[in-house]
């Protein structure tokens, strides 16, 4: 699994992708070192996020889930990157998961994007459960199809968070975009 790096962004400081007005005050994100990418650490606007959650808490919250889901390891998904409000996903589309058509039934992709919310937004370390979710397809998966999902973190308050997952083929082709809404209870994970 990738592990990032944490990096702080103080008011003033411009990184790839972000311009000022996201960076007001402080922001941290996460920074997967050789790929340039920043991930925003999961925290409303202008408040500390919490300075306990690490990588390998998240991690362990994650695999507690994943232990216990027997519908993802059927699925045969794999963890590629897990951090706070972050997780990347990878399955390969199986011949019993193609409709009449031949192509992969669109619960297929949905079900990996679900996964990906549940572990992103439980990866913060408070349980979340969805609320809302919606998917739109926008190409074919055919068997052997290798798919990641890719869930991050749009926006987190005390109890509510808004997610975005992009299902993408191994070409990088864009598969499918799934948004998701989750109520954070006030009961912490404890692992």
């Amino acid at each position: 699994m990738a592990k990032p790096i944490i990096k702080m962004a103080w008011s003033g400081e411009t990184l790839p992708g972000y311009s000022k007005k996201h960076n007001s005050r402080y922001r941290i994100l996460w920074y997967y070192a050789g790929t340039n990418q920043y991930f925003p650490y999961a925290s409303e606007p202008g408040v500390a996020p919490d300075k306990t959650m690490t990588m390998e808490k998240a991690e362990r919250i994650v695999d507690q889930m994943y232990r216990k889901d027997a519908f993802s390891q059927w699925l045969g998904i794999e963890k590629v990157t897990i951090a706070a409000g972050h997780c990347v996903l990878r399955m390969e589309v199986r011949e019993t998961m193609l409709n009449g058509f031949g192509i992969a039934h669109g619960g297929i992709s949905y079900s990996l994007a679900d996964s990906a919310l549940a572990f992103a937004s439980n990866s913060q370390g408070r349980h979340a459960l969805s609320i809302e979710t919606s998917i739109s397809h926008t190409a074919p998966l055919k068997a052997g199809d290798i798919i990641t999902a890719t869930a991050t973190e749009e926006q987190c308050s005390r109890r509510i968070g808004l997610y975005r997952v992009e299902v993408r083929k191994a070409d990088g082709q864009l598969a499918a975009i799934f948004k998701g809404t989750v109520y954070r209870k006030s009961q912490d994970w404890e692992v």
